[in-house]
């Protein structure tokens, strides 16, 4: 997996962006996809599977488009995410990856090639701030920029936002508030497709229908009214684990905003083992 500083060498090639499709065919109908200049979100409560969302998204684009994409992760190291990917594209169900050290080493082979060719790039936790928000600000960076959570990168950048701040008094709304603004002239400076993982508010938790809507995200409406399009993760079976489901089971992609096309919600499934949605 790349890195920062492979990155800095490959930025003099980095192609020009174009739109990246999503690869649900459910959502390609409704007219989603991730355009240059364009600023995003993906929304759902801890351990839905925005994470899981996002590496799909990746992986499509990188491999099945050609694509640069880069992973920002403050919850996950770059190991970590690359045994997610492996799992994935090799259809290795993950445990036995992080149990089995033949099966591991068999995975890192097969998939060295695959991956080792692709601009695929990934920022984790060991990675400073610093780095982080240059790297991204970079006037070649290009492609599809995932950030793995708003909330996380808000709460290490903060000296980078100073005087992009909307009125409030609430300093941490504050924060990521800038951090919102400078994403999305990012996006439209760098013309880079910035798609953003965020946590909607608990207060669904005490609603009948569980499902997020607009208004749900934490630090709305900033960050709803910047975006382009906002999706929503929900799955029955976060809320009935010890029900018993059939693997893959059903989870759904909800379309509460899209500018570039219809609303709605995709039906798609979610694998258990390979934690990754189809």
């Amino acid at each position: 997996m790349a890195h920062i500083k492979e990155l800095t060498d490959y930025l003099a090639e980095m192609p020009e962006s174009r739109p990246a499709s999503t690869g649900f065919e459910a959502l390609d109908r409704m007219g989603v996809r991730f355009a240059p200049g364009k600023l995003y979100v993906i929304g759902g409560r801890p351990g839905m599977g925005k994470s899981s969302l996002m590496l799909d998204l990746a992986l499509h684009a990188a491999l099945g488009e050609l694509i640069p994409v880069h992973i920002i992760s403050l919850s996950e190291s770059a190991e970590e995410l690359a045994w997610r990917l492996i799992s994935r594209e090799r259809g290795i169900p993950r445990h036995r990856i992080e149990q089995d050290a033949s099966v591991r080493k068999n995975a890192a082979e097969i998939s060295r090639a695959t991956f080792g060719r692709l601009p695929l790039f990934i920022y984790d936790r060991i990675r400073t701030a610093p780095e982080i928000i240059d790297t991204i600000l970079h006037e070649k960076m290009s492609g599809l920029v995932f950030i793995d959570d708003l909330q996380l990168v808000a709460a290490a950048t903060g000296k980078y936002i100073d005087g992009r701040h909307v009125c409030t008094d609430h300093p941490e709304l504050r924060e990521q508030n800038a951090l919102c603004d400078l994403f999305q002239e990012t996006a439209q400076d760098t013309n880079t497709a910035i798609v953003i993982l965020s946590q909607v508010s608990r207060k669904i938790e005490h609603r009948r229908d569980k499902r997020p809507k607009l208004g749900d995200i934490e630090y709305a409406p900033y960050l709803e009214t910047a975006a382009s399009a906002v999706l929503f993760l929900y799955r029955d079976a976060y809320y009935h684990p010890k029900t018993p489901t059939e693997n893959p089971e059903p989870a759904e992609i909800i379309v509460a905003k899209n500018t570039g096309g219809s609303t709605g919600t995709a039906t798609i499934s979610f694998d258990n083992e390979r934690l990754s949605f189809g």
